[in-house]
């Protein structure tokens, strides 16, 4: 229960949020409205998109001896290994920098799809540059934290680089070893499912209170204290609807071709599924009172006058 004794419901959020999205999207049908929208889920879904992988062990040549000794091939496979490394550094630092672009447009487009189902409209520019405080804190913070996640894997993975470190090989992987991995990765896992709810959690609370990354936490933090359980429960519970989103996802997918895979034009196809996922969690944030009510902040502040849709002063009643 909150302050007020109400108990916290976990499924009449499920039924507000397929209400609320029906709403925004189909009272009345509105085209531009959902690609402008489908524009700002897609920015949204970049900040999800920053794990890149790229494959090891790459063989670097022998670089021993003259050159006046070698012959030509010699020469030729220690100028190719060269310019693989080269391209190499190019390509990671290319990564990198795509990366961290993302993860800051992504940042900001969370809280400009927050603002377009709040506000019940199709806008960009304005979001853009009313939330760009929260949403740089927010890249910020999401920034330190993957470095920090990826410096504490190098670390925690040090005791099974050392073999290799000395032989140049795994030879002596045993069994240790081997559990050792599995509890790292177990443990890491969970690190960052935990980090990845509170932030999920936090954005709503940022955007209601306009507040900075770390102070949103703090509070998401005290919430989830004082109410262990229906947290506990929309986790579970939202794990459950991602993994059906995931297979209407895939089946989309299928029906059209590969289409619903594109960028952006996946995102608009996908439209009504996304804004469920954010509705739901901001309608039952909305239970433990006003400081978490995203749309709490609205009677204080002017509908723009350059939207076509009127404001959401409040969601639609939750089902009894």
């Amino acid at each position: 229960m909150d302050e007020t004794g109400r108990k916290i419901e976990i499924f009449e959020p499920f039924g507000g949020a397929i209400e609320l999205t029906k709403r925004i999207l189909f009272q009345p049908f509105d085209f531009m409205k959902w690609l402008v929208i489908g524009f700002a889920a897609f920015l949204a879904g970049l900040a999800d998109g920053t794990h890149v992988g790229l494959p090891g062990n790459f063989g670097f040549g022998d670089f021993k001896g003259g050159a006046s000794t070698r012959n030509l091939e010699a020469v030729q496979e220690e100028a190719m290994s060269w310019l693989f490394t080269g391209v190499l550094a190019v390509v990671i630092v290319a990564v990198v920098v795509m990366v961290v672009l993302f993860l800051w447009l992504g940042s900001r487009g969370r809280f400009m799809f927050v603002d377009c189902i709040v506000r019940n409209r199709g806008a960009i520019a304005e979001p853009w540059r009313e939330y760009r405080r929260e949403g740089n804190s927010l890249f910020l913070f999401s920034l330190a934290s993957t470095v920090a996640f990826l410096l504490a894997l190098a670390v925690l993975a040090l005791p099974l680089l050392i073999s290799f470190f000395r032989t140049g090989e795994f030879s002596d992987f045993g069994a240790w070893q081997i559990v050792y991995l599995v509890v790292i990765a177990s443990l890491f896992m969970l690190a960052w499912i935990a980090w990845a709810v509170l932030v999920w959690f936090a954005v709503p609370v940022m955007y209601r209170r306009r507040c900075g990354a770390l102070a949103a936490l703090g509070e998401v933090v005290k919430l989830v204290a004082a109410h262990p359980i229906p947290f506990v429960l929309f986790v579970l519970f939202s794990a459950v609807l991602v993994i059906a989103g995931a297979l209407v996802s895939c089946a989309l997918t299928c029906v059209t071709c590969c289409i619903a895979a594109l960028p952006y034009i996946g995102t608009v196809i996908l439209l009504p599924l996304y804004m469920f996922y954010y509705a739901y969690t901001l309608l039952f944030l909305q239970q433990f009172g006003r400081d978490s009510d995203a749309w709490g902040g609205l009677a204080a502040e002017p509908a723009s006058p350059r939207t076509d849709e009127p404001p959401l002063s409040q969601p639609p009643p939750l089902p009894m």
